[in-house]
């Protein structure tokens, strides 16, 4: 299991989303609670990418972005444009933010 996902449980303000693992070969999904803070992290790093690269390809400071990761600001609260940026950098749906997601 990736060691990304042990540390969900300590954060709060949570979230569900759906989590593809392969162990072993062998693919599952989960519904997995998640903040929006921390699917911010975990899909950054399963992209590959720096914060500093997010916030490049995104056009905002790299301060604006870990703001995000560090929870101290909400993708609901961005504007339109930085909130679908980072959504296009990370190739997120924009609705998981909003809570208009299915």
């Amino acid at each position: 299991m990736s060691q990304h996902f042990q540390d969900i449980d300590k954060v709060d303000d949570f979230k569900s989303a759906q989590i593809t693992m392969t162990i072993n070969g062998e693919t599952d999904v989960w519904d997995k609670i998640m903040t929006d803070r921390a699917y911010l992290y975990y899909r950054r790093k399963d992209l590959g990418l720096t914060q500093q690269q997010v916030a490049d390809r995104a056009g905002i400071k790299l301060i604006q972005y870990q703001r995000f990761e560090r929870g101290e600001r909400s993708m609901a609260s961005a504007s339109f444009r930085i909130g679908m940026a980072i959504c296009d950098v990370l190739k997120l749906d924009p609705h998981r933010f909003t809570g208009f997601a299915d």
